[in-house]
């Protein structure tokens, strides 16, 4: 757990010091390098979930949708007035 903030310092160290060459991307790696992995594995498995879920709607049977069998007749009133 502590591996990759340490080489985060090193690089950073490196860099101002003027030893390695690197983009600030590069020398910031080993910070926002585990987050995106960890993103990019979200992001996988949702689209996996999605298209099972899918899958899974279309290739369900369809509800029936109610239907009365008769049609409710009301009587006809009228008022004496």
């Amino acid at each position: 757990m502590w591996f990759l903030p340490a080489l985060s310092i090193v690089f950073v160290i490196a860099k101002l010091i003027g030893l390695i060459d690197w983009s600030w991307w590069l020398v910031f790696a080993p910070v926002y390098g585990p987050v995106g992995l960890w993103l990019a594995i979200m992001f996988i498995i949702y689209i996996f979930v999605s298209v099972v879920n899918f899958f899974i709607v279309l290739f369900s049977p369809k509800p029936q949708f109610y239907r009365p069998r008769r049609k409710l007749r009301f009587p006809k009133y009228r008022f004496p007035f």
